[in-house]
C-alpha cells in the first residue's frame, strides 16, 4: 500500500511511554520507541541487526538500548555501543535505522520519511498543553481497517444521525442537516455540518445548561495530511442564550490516525471541554461516551466494512456517489496528488544520484 511519508504520525501518548520500550507498527514498519536517561523519546526500526529479534522485548540501560536476546546495546544514533561477545568490529559498518521523533500537545510524534522533518507539520493542538480553562481526556484504540476507510467516516459526519443516534446525535438532526466543504492551504481540507433547532444530543445535553431544550448544532471538522483531523463544536441556543461565552466553542476533539498495515489502524483522540474541569465524573462520562461511540458503534461497521471490500481498494470497486461523500473524497484526491508527488521526488533524486 502508498502511503504518504513525509508527515508526522503519533506512535503514543506521552504519558504511556515510561520505563518500558514500546512496540509499534507505522506505515508497515515495525518501530519501537523508548525513552532513555533524562527522558528524550526515540524511535527506532523495531529489529536487532543480529539475529534481528525486536528491541521493543529489550531494555533501556540508561544511556543504551539493549536487546533482549545477546545483551547488545545501542545509543541514541542506532550504533551499537557493547556486545559483550567481542569487538565491535562487525558493527563497524551497521547502525539500526532511526526516525526523527518530536514530543508536542502530549503526544509521541515520528516522522516517517527521507526528507528533513518539518515540526511545522505537526498540528496545532497547543490548547491542550497550557489552556487552565480547558479539561481534556483522551484515549486510543486500534481499528482493523485501511486508514483511509476511518477518514472518510470522519470526513462524512452524517453518518452520526444513524450510527450515533444515541451518543452524539440525533435523529431530529436528519431533517435540516447541511454540509459544506472546501480546501484550506496549503493542503487540507474542511467540511462543515449543521443543524438548526434541534435537541441536544446525549453527549453534550450534560455540558449545557439544563434548562436549554434545544439548539443550532454546527460541526467543523478539518483535516491535515496525512491523517490528522481537529473537530470543533458549536452549540447556539435556540432562545439565543449564550453557553460558552469565554470560548464560542462548546467541545473540540483531536483525532490522530496512524496506519500500521494497509488494514489495521490505530486512532489516538482527545476530547476537550470549558466546563466540570475538576470533575472525575465528567471525565468517566466523557470517556465512556467517546468509547461507546466509537468502539462500539463505528469500529464494528468499519472493519465489516473493511471485510466487505477485502483486499481490493474502494474506489476500484466503483460505489455509489451521494452528496455526502464529497468531503471525503476531496481529501482522497489530496492525498493520493501528495502521495504521487512525494514520489516523483524520490523517484527524480534517486535518479540523479545514478541509482
Amino acid at each position: 500500500m502508498r502511503f504518504l511519508r513525509n508527515s508526522w504520525y503519533v506512535a503514543g501518548w506521552s504519558d504511556e511511554l515510561k520505563s518500558v520500550p514500546l512496540a509499534r507498527r507505522i506505515l508497515d514498519e515495525p518501530v519501537v520507541i523508548f525513552r532513555m536517561r533524562g527522558g528524550k523519546a526515540h524511535a527506532f526500526a523495531d529489529r536487532c541487526p543480529h539475529r534481528f529479534a525486536p528491541l521493543s522485548l529489550g531494555k533501556v540501560q540508561g544511556k543504551h538500548l539493549r536487546c533482549v536476546y545477546h545483551g547488545l546495546e545501542f545509543d541514541g544514533q542506532g550504533a551499537c555501543v557493547h556486545n559483550p561477545h567481542g569487538s565491535l568490529d562487525a558493527f563497524a559498518r551497521t547502525r539500526i535505522k532511526t526516525y526523527p521523533v518530536a514530543e508536542r500537545h502530549q503526544a509521541i510524534w515520528v516522522w516517517m520519511g527521507g526528507v528533513e522533518p518539518d515540526e511545522q507539520l505537526i498540528p496545532d493542538i497547543s490548547y491542550i498543553d497550557d489552556d487552565p480553562s480547558i479539561r481534556t481526556v483522551k484515549g486510543s484504540i486500534c481499528m482493523k481497517a485501511d486508514y483511509r476507510l476511518v477518514m472518510d467516516n470522519l470526513m462524512d459526519l452524517s453518518h452520526a444521525v444513524y450510527l450515533h443516534a444515541d451518543t452524539i446525535a440525533t435523529p431530529e438532526m436528519i431533517g435540516g442537516l447541511q454540509t459544506a466543504h472546501r480546501s484550506l492551504k496549503p493542503n487540507g481540507v474542511e467540511v462543515t455540518m449543521w443543524s438548526d433547532n434541534v435537541p441536544p444530543p446525549t453527549f453534550w445535553r450534560q455540558q449545557l445548561p439544563a434548562e436549554v431544550e434545544r439548539i443550532n448544532f454546527r460541526t467543523e471538522m478539518t483535516w491535515y495530511p496525512g491523517s490528522n483531523l481537529l473537530l470543533d463544536v458549536y452549540v447556539d441556543p435556540v432562545d439565543g442564550r449564550e453557553v460558552t461565552p469565554e470560548w464560542p466553542r462548546l467541545s473540540r476533539s483531536v483525532h490522530l490516525l496512524t496506519p500500521e498495515t494497509s488494514t489495521s489502524t490505530r486512532y489516538y483522540w482527545t476530547s476537550s471541554r470549558t466546563n466540570a474541569l475538576n470533575d472525575p465524573q465528567m471525565d468517566r462520562f466523557v470517556y465512556d461516551m467517546v468509547t461507546r461511540a466509537f468502539v462500539e458503534q463505528d469500529e464494528p461497521v468499519i472493519e465489516a466494512q473493511q471485510d466487505s471490500i477485502g483486499a481490493s481498494d474502494l474506489l476500484a470497486l466503483k460505489p455509489v456517489w451521494l452528496p455526502i461523500d464529497a468531503a471525503p473524497m476531496r481529501v482522497r484526491r489530496k492525498l493520493t496528488q501528495l502521495i504521487a508527488r512525494e514520489e516523483n521526488a524520490r523517484a527524480n533524486m534517486l535518479a540523479e544520484a545514478g541509482h
